[in-house]
């Protein structure tokens, strides 16, 4: 069997009001050459349930699942040592993915021999207002990660979200 192009790492901890959602958007993405690495880090909501269900629906999805809280970054990092893709792409369990974006990105960056490639996404509120934050998707280097990381973090934004990486250089 092939190596998945895209391992989708989505790291869960009481979720379950948008779990359902976030899973969907994976499992239904139109590149099927992927894999869903999924961390519960000891829900206590529900959000293992939901996740059981999916598993008996879709074969590529890994599971992890911690019976101690051991916090976002551990969760993310030991679904990464899991994953088997070319490249990976985090999304969190309240958010979810156009059913293009794992193709779209993939394809920009196995065209482009990018190490990372950014994306856009819209914003969506309690309040029914939406923010919708457009780029085309942006190809680097790992020579200048360093400079995008920076970029990111004087936005306020987090660098691992709406972005697809090579795993040995997150």
């Amino acid at each position: 069997m092939l190596a998945p192009k895209v391992s989708i790492i989505i790291p869960v901890y009481n979720a379950a009001m948008y779990l359902h959602r976030c899973l969907y958007s994976a499992v239904t993405q139109s590149l099927k050459n992927i894999e869903i690495v999924v961390v519960n880090d000891a829900s206590t909501d529900g959000s293992l349930q939901i996740i059981e269900e999916f598993i008996t629906l879709d074969k590529r999805i890994k599971f992890i699942n911690f019976s101690k809280n051991k916090g976002n970054g551990i969760g993310r990092n030991t679904a990464l040592r899991a994953a088997c893709g070319t490249y990976v792409l985090f999304l969190d369990a309240d958010d979810w993915l156009n059913k293009n974006a794992a193709k779209i990105l993939y394809n920009a960056a196995s065209k482009n021999k990018s190490d990372v490639v950014l994306m856009g996404y819209t914003q969506h509120y309690m309040t029914s207002k939406k923010k919708h934050i457009s780029c085309c998707p942006i190809m680097w280097k790992i020579s200048i990660i360093p400079i995008v990381i920076f970029c990111f973090i004087s936005r306020g934004l987090a660098p691992c979200h709406g972005a697809i990486y090579t795993p040995e250089n997150y």
